[in-house]
């Protein structure tokens, strides 16, 4: 086995003076970095209490304000599903309005149809027709501005769920927020959920500012705000529409009513006075036909007296020879015969003259009563229209 070198005497020096000197620079070293070391950890717990309760007090301060702009989503949720229900409500009134306008339009076809059975003198385009045609023209103007009115409702309950559907979306992730940040809130370093996760650390590029957080919120809110004023006016509009539509429906109403007495006060004093003179004409035939029957009779009454006259005329003729002589009795038959012949021409003419009036009476008879027959039709027919408005009137009232 080989011998192992040996060292120096100033070499034993050296080493041991370098190990004394390298152990003492250790341990002072040592000692500076146990106080920086105890320094630091004072400094990084002082500093992070703080930073944690600068963390808890942020927040607090968020859940804070989410649970405003929670409450005020909450709010502003209500309210738009009030105005909803409003909104609907006047949708209702609408709809129900315009389907009341069916009976009316009904009831003004039918009084059309009606006097269209009217004949001869009577169908007159009267007053009556002309309102008649001014209320259905109305009707349908009406239900033409109802119908808009009820699809402006439709399209406006359509924005006024889908502003209010925005909200509910809006709470639902605040409401989602708030729960983790009250969960952030409760936890602290004993909690068992507690963990590491360096990934979170990095912030998400798709995070919003908190001013575009709050703005889009309050964008929500206003938009709701907006569409419930104009749900109101609207509503307010619809109000006035209805009041408008059944003032003007029911002055035309009024109008046609009018008319129909005006109408019917004229065929009523018609017909009474074509009564009344009928039964004068009635009385004056009855009186015409007894002078015809007396004018007849004094005729016939006349032929015996010519007859007489114009027979002893006639013997009279036979006188012979001298004797036929124009003596005052030959004068006085011819002139008798002759006043006979004249009396009854006169009484002929006379009797034509009774018979044309009697036939003219009697023409006269028939108008008349054919002039009532049709003004009791057209009585009827007008008195049923009213009879038949009645269910009209009771709906506007």
């Amino acid at each position: 086995m080989a011998a192992q070198p040996k060292h120096r005497p100033d070499e034993w020096f050296g080493n041991h003076t370098r190990v004394i000197t390298t152990a003492r620079g250790t341990r002072d070293t040592s000692t500076t970095v146990r106080a920086q070391a105890q320094t630091l950890t004072r400094h990084t717990s002082t500093h992070l209490q703080r930073v944690a309760r600068d963390t808890e007090n942020e927040l607090a301060l968020r859940h804070d304000w989410v649970e405003q702009r929670r409450a005020d989503l909450a709010q502003e949720i209500d309210a738009t599903f009030a105005e909803i229900g409003r909104l609907i409500n006047a949708k209702d009134r609408l709809e129900a309005e315009l389907k009341a306008k069916d009976l009316p339009l009904e009831i003004n076809a039918e009084c059309q149809q009606y006097r269209e059975q009217r004949y001869g003198i009577d169908l007159v385009d009267d007053e009556v027709d002309a309102e008649l045609d001014a209320e259905a023209a109305l009707l349908q103007e009406v239900q033409e501005l109802l119908s808009r009115a009820i699809e402006d409702s439709k399209e406006h309950l359509r924005l006024l769920r889908a502003a209010n559907y925005q909200m509910e979306q809006d709470l639902q992730d605040k409401s989602a927020a708030s729960d983790i940040d009250r969960g952030c809130r409760d936890l602290d370093r004993t909690s068992r959920d507690v963990q590491l996760a360096p990934e979170s650390m990095r912030l998400d590029d798709r995070a919003l500012p908190p001013e575009e957080w709050d703005a889009y919120t309050q964008t929500n809110i206003d938009e709701a705000r907006k569409q419930c004023d104009e749900s109101a006016i609207l509503r307010n509009d619809i109000d006035q529409l209805i009041q408008t539509a059944t003032d003007r429906l029911t002055q035309q109403a009024n109008k046609v009513e009018d008319a129909f007495n005006v109408r019917i006060g004229q065929l009523s004093d018609a017909k009474r006075e074509a009564e009344t003179n009928l039964s004068n004409t009635r009385v004056e035939v009855q009186s015409q036909e007894r002078t015809v029957q007396e004018l007849e009779e004094a005729i016939e009454d006349k032929v015996p007296l010519l007859k007489l006259a114009q027979t002893r005329l006639t013997r009279r003729a036979a006188r012979p020879n001298v004797e036929q002589v124009t003596d005052p009795a030959q004068l006085s038959l011819i002139r008798e015969a002759n006043e006979i012949e004249r009396a009854m021409n006169d009484l002929r003419e006379q009797l034509k003259q009774a018979e044309s009036t009697l036939r003219a009476l009697n023409r006269a008879v028939l108008d008349m009563e054919e002039d009532i027959a049709c003004k009791t039709h057209s009585l009827n027919l007008d008195n049923k229209c009213m009879q038949r408005r009645q269910q009209y009137k009771y709906r506007l009232v």
